[in-house]
């Protein structure tokens, strides 16, 4: 507006306060046009020095511009071919890495933010999917690092996104107690009216259970229910918090559960059998035979486990399903056994065995259990309905 009314020395003034603000941030485009402000005011008051001095800037600039550009056009398509379905997303795995050494490349020689925000999320996106959460973990600290060496901008990286990723990544390798103990020292920079905030409770719950802190997770809980921006996340969302709440119910029964939940409507509801939400499918129909072991109905149980094992054949053949596969035969044995549970133990034990050597699947193909099928097995052995004869 200053130059188009003709006040230049204050449009100037501006443009130059503009550029090092811009430099800093690491802003390539508005360094640009900041830049081409300056070549034209130069050029106004014929200014030859400043000019020649200002064009080697700009070329430099140029030369960064297209550096980025080349960064987001391997990232965008990248981003494409990693949301195709599961073949297809494999066979794009295999050239992941070359791509992510080209990224970083171009990050260590040029320095540009956002390359390293397109590097640094295709890195953590890549070792997700592979199951790989040890160097998740790694890369989360060594961004960290920089962030404290100022080498990345705080203002241009998410370091909330870091912190979560660094929780998620703990309950994955199963270091619980070290994950918890990074979840409540993180949890005050995520801000509650957000959905971020609901998907890092969900990792903060989920290391809680893992950890057989059921009593902590109902505290968690109460935080989720006490929260009045609840209302406004997705409906998927609310679905599983409601499984949540349903397991952990289960294990720790407790009337400040019931706000925002019906545990017979989720027990008595039948998943919609399509592999799109496989996850909630294996987790709804354990969850409904551990109902019914409560109430003692053993031809109910065997009826529910040949539906379980027919289940199984038709909808987890995969190699990523093995650790339901194996679990549901383990509560195949329950009403073949029923009353006791020594004997079931000893007939599941080879099971047990290689359940317990079985690794959960990469973020890629399966949702996280929400308790461990080994501490579902140990409820199921230890429940007075099944471990005394009736």
């Amino acid at each position: 507006m200053l130059m188009n009314s003709a006040h230049f020395d204050m449009a100037e003034e501006l443009v130059k306060r503009s550029f090092k603000i811009a430099k800093e941030l690491g802003f390539i485009s508005i360094c640009l046009s900041c830049l081409e402000m300056l070549r034209y005011l130069n050029t106004l008051n014929g200014r030859i020095d400043q000019f020649y001095k200002n064009k080697k800037l700009l070329d430099y600039y140029y030369n960064l511009a297209k550096k980025e550009q080349e960064a987001a056009e391997v990232f965008y398509q990248s981003w494409l071919e990693l949301n195709r379905p599961v073949n297809t997303r494999s066979r794009y795995l295999m050239k992941m890495p070359s791509i992510l050494i080209q990224l970083k490349s171009l990050w260590e020689e040029y320095q540009i933010l956002s390359v390293f925000g397109y590097y640094y999320r295709l890195n953590i996106w890549y070792h997700e999917l592979l199951g790989d959460f040890e160097k998740i973990i790694s890369i989360t600290q060594e961004t960290d690092k920089l962030l404290q060496e100022k080498l990345i901008h705080p203002l241009r990286f998410d370091v909330r996104y870091n912190k979560f990723t660094q929780v998620y990544a703990y309950l994955r390798i199963k270091e619980y107690d070290k994950g918890l103990q990074l979840a409540e020292r993180y949890l005050p920079i995520i801000h509650p009216s957000t959905n971020n905030w609901f998907a890092y409770m969900e990792n903060y719950l989920l290391l809680a259970m893992h950890a057989q802190q059921y009593k902590q997770a109902v505290e968690l809980m109460k935080q989720v229910d006490a929260n009045p921006a609840f209302y406004k996340i997705t409906k998927r969302a609310k679905e599983k918090w409601t499984l949540y709440r349903a397991y952990l119910y289960l294990m720790q029964p407790s009337e400040a559960l019931f706000q925002h939940f019906d545990y017979q409507e989720i027990i008595q509801s039948v998943p919609e059998h399509s592999k799109d939400k496989q996850g909630f499918n294996v987790a709804i129909l354990i969850l409904q035979f551990l109902q019914n072991l409560k109430t003692g109905d053993v031809e109910l149980l065997v009826s529910q486990s040949e539906s379980l094992k027919q289940y199984a054949k038709r909808h987890l053949s995969d190699r990523t399903a093995q650790r339901s596969r194996l679990f549901i035969r383990m509560l195949a044995l329950i009403p073949l056994y029923w009353g006791n549970a020594e004997v079931c133990r000893a007939k599941g034990k080879k099971l047990l065995n290689q359940l317990i050597t079985t690794p959960s699947p990469g973020d890629a193909f399966a949702e996280i259990e929400i308790v461990p099928y080994e501490h579902l097995w140990e409820w199921v052995l230890s429940h007075r309905q099944f471990a005394v004869p009736g």
